[in-house]
């Protein structure tokens, strides 16, 4: 499996834990900001 199979199978999680309120939009962003970075190689844009 690589990275980007894990990447989807990560984002599907918390996907399924905003869906259900185990987290707030905030949180699965902060999340999904982190993942991609570490993951894919993507920079969070700054503000």
């Amino acid at each position: 499996m690589d990275n980007q199979e894990l990447f989807l199978k990560q984002k599907e999680l918390l996907d399924t834990f905003l869906a259900t309120g185990a987290i707030t939009k905030e949180q699965y962003d902060k999340s999904l900001g982190t993942l991609k970075e570490k993951m894919l190689g993507e920079k969070e844009d700054e503000e």
